[in-house]
């Protein structure tokens, strides 16, 4: 696989204020890549939102505020260091529901015993009126009262599941409680347990649809409306020991184009001996809105999810983003290789969106700042996955190719006419490009990239203006009122408009090349 030369960094800014906090914290305390804080965090919130919110993203299209993310890091990374802390207060829920789920047990066996003595009793009572040929209809009528008065048990919140197989995962979501996540820092331990064995399952629960399994040796599984998150922290190596044994299926069945991928840089050799010591108020906003989410799961009954909007501004950016992600999926574009993904990166921006518009405890519609910093993680997740699992297309390495020889050839050349002869590039382009139609097609995709600007028709006389290597020196403009207001159709205007910008934000933020945020 050719190595990407697209990798921007990690948009921090994009996190926002309680988050950012959270991450900034990890960072520094553990001095390890940024983006496995902001990562964990991530993976957190989810676990803790994905109950509560869901997100109205599309017209007829609502989805859960549930994520998959999966973490390349070697070993020393400090990744349980990290887990602890974005954690910290969902394991001591999760301990604390555990004894009180023990302490409901005990009461709950005493009911359930006392039920079925009961409706014993009153079963013998009715076979030994009958036995007398009497009538039983009270007795009967008692019992039809009595069976619907059994005892059920409450569900206590169990938001983590660490260690599990298939079955025992899918049984913890249809009794146990719906909503979980499922968090390792060790990826061997859940590419070895056989819990991602029916990844058909783990589709229909990303997307909160129902899932049913059958087997003669347990009673039947149904599972409608539950939520899952996953966070897997692996080393290299493991991830690609399960892909060569599962990597079709991985692909095949659409599960890799949930994922939210990501390979931080390691810090190892930049750290220091002593770890940084910073002041914990700025993870405490973090901290006391996961607790205050998690006070949602501690009543009697199971919470329903509420459903999130976006505001009409935050709706058409994203169907904007959605547009230009449509752009590049054609046969030789930049996500033709990984269609899944690139098609799933919209509802995984709404859903990243959901969370923050959460932990920021907005009211109201999800607005157009969020959705924008939604995309820009969403991108961001996006070219990660396109490093570590999709190859380059024909094209990309034309186009790497001929950008190489403009630089050493070309430019040099032609640095005064700022241009050069379409004939001459194809006498001189390298061999493999030196076929008109081939080349034409190369040219274009750097016009695309804002590299070079073509004029002319492939078939007539045509040169290329080397935009990025030699930009036009600056035309005065002179104002409209400056301008002549007669002259002959043979004489040339002594004006020259500006050349049309693509629209950017103020940031300037590059989702991929020559794409930039609106």
């Amino acid at each position: 696989m050719e190595n990407e030369t697209f990798d921007p960094p990690f948009p921090c800014e994009a996190l926002m204020p309680v988050i950012a906090g959270a991450t900034h914290f990890i960072q520094r305390t553990n001095q390890t890549p940024v983006e496995m804080g902001a990562c964990s965090v991530l993976a957190a919130c989810a676990s803790v939102c994905q109950g509560l919110y869901d997100v109205k993203w599309r017209e007829n299209k609502k989805s859960p505020s549930t994520l998959i993310i999966l973490i390349d890091a070697g070993s020393g990374e400090r990744k349980s260091a990290i887990d602890d802390i974005a954690f910290l207060h969902i394991r001591l829920f999760n301990a604390a529901q555990a004894l009180l789920a023990e302490e409901h047990e005990h009461e709950y066996q005493a009911n359930v015993a006392l039920w079925k003595q009961k409706v014993k009793e009153i079963r013998k009572l009715i076979s030994k009126l009958c036995a007398r040929d009497e009538c039983t209809d009270e007795e009967e009528d008692r019992l039809e009262e009595l069976l619907l008065e059994e005892p059920e048990k409450r569900k206590f919140a169990q938001m983590l599941v660490v260690e599990s197989t298939g079955p025992a995962l899918a049984q913890h979501l249809h009794s146990t409680y719906p909503y979980a996540g499922l968090i390792t820092d060790e990826g061997i331990t859940v590419f070895k347990s056989g819990v991602l064995s029916d990844l058909g399952m783990h589709n229909k629960l990303w997307e909160a649809g129902n899932w049913s399994s059958d087997r003669i040796t347990r009673k039947r599984v149904v599972l409608s409306d539950c939520r899952l998150s996953i966070y897997i922290q692996s080393q290299p190596g493991v991830t690609d020991n399960y892909l060569e044994d599962r990597g079709k299926l991985f692909h095949a069945t659409g599960f890799s184009s949930r994922i939210l991928y990501a390979r931080p840089k390691s810090t190892q050799g930049a750290r220091l001996e002593e770890f940084i010591d910073i002041s914990k108020e700025i993870i405490e906003p973090y901290h006391a809105r996961v607790r205050e989410l998690l006070k949602e799961y501690e009543g009697p009954e199971v919470p329903k999810p509420q459903e999130l909007t976006l505001s009409k501004p935050a709706s058409e950016l994203l169907a904007w983003y959605s547009r230009e992600i449509e752009k590049e999926l054609g046969e030789g574009k930049r996500f033709f290789d990984m269609r899944g993904a690139a098609s799933k990166s919209t509802e995984n921006a709404a859903r990243i969106a959901a969370i923050l518009h959460i932990m920021e405890k907005r009211n109201g519609p999800i607005s157009v700042e969020v959705i924008r910093n939604a995309i820009k993680l969403a991108a961001w997740f996006l070219n990660q996955f396109r490093k570590r699992f999709s190859p380059r297309s024909q094209l990309e390495l034309d186009m790497i190719s001929l950008e190489e020889f403009i630089t050493d050839r070309i430019a040099p050349r032609f640095a005064k006419e700022r241009s050069v002869p379409g004939p001459y590039l194809c006498r001189y382009a390298p061999r493999h490009l030196r076929q008109i139609d081939r080349l034409w097609e190369t040219l274009k995709g750097l016009e695309h990239r804002n590299k070079v600007k073509v004029w002319g028709s492939k078939g007539d006389s045509w040169h290329v203006h080397l935009a990025d290597w030699f930009p036009p020196p600056p035309v005065p403009v002179h104002p409209i009122d400056e301008r002549p207001q007669r002259f002959s159709r043979f004489d040339r205007p002594w004006y020259v408009r500006e050349p049309v910008k693509p629209e950017v934000t103020n940031d300037g933020y590059e989702l991929w090349p020559g794409v930039y945020l609106k």
